[in-house]
């Protein structure tokens, strides 16, 4: 199987479907992972409500994120998601006028009238307070707050580094 790395644009019909099927489905049989849902919670009302999510968590932080897709050239299919974020010294040169880093992995910039759709759009993968919809935020916030804090311990000792996340398709794994 051939593949190819691709830049991402939100505005093509599928994409956040696609990187949704393979963000929730490259996880969903690591238990650890999937008790982060509310019992009950299907692998497919997982990835409808993270696709209602996706348009709009593409186009925002630009400055800060990269983000890119793997397509099997074959199928035509996205089979994995990879995302990026920018250390600060490099989102603060950009923001003061600088070179934008690594500009051909920067996800396409929409106009307003797209803005406001995603994020409309976004309300849907929501719950009623406003909170990722299906997640058991009890857990999040126990895992997330550690996390975040080692995160800046690291950061603060061994100085600024690209941060990493990546998503293939079971099928590819």
């Amino acid at each position: 199987m051939p593949f190819t790395i691709h830049p991402i644009n939100p505005t093509v019909d599928g994409t956040a479907l696609a990187i949704a099927t393979v963000m929730v489905s490259s996880r969903w049989s690591d238990i650890h992972w999937r008790n982060l849902f509310e019992p009950g919670t299907t692998e497919n009302e997982a990835i409808h409500a993270n696709a209602a999510r996706v348009p709009w968590n593409l186009i925002s932080y630009r400055d800060a994120k990269r983000e890119q897709i793997v397509v099997d050239e074959a199928t035509g299919e996205i089979v994995a998601y990879c995302r990026w974020v920018l250390p600060d010294s490099l989102v603060a040169a950009e923001v003061t006028g600088g070179a934008t880093v690594w500009w051909e992995a920067q996800v396409k910039e929409v106009d307003e009238e797209q803005k406001k759709a995603y994020e409309v759009l976004r309300k849907g993968g929501l719950d009623e307070q406003g909170r990722i919809k299906y997640i058991r935020h009890d857990l999040l916030n126990d895992r997330s707050i550690p996390l975040e804090q080692e995160d800046t311990q690291i950061r603060d000792e061994q100085g600024e580094m690209l941060g990493e996340s990546s998503w293939s398709a079971p099928a590819t794994q």
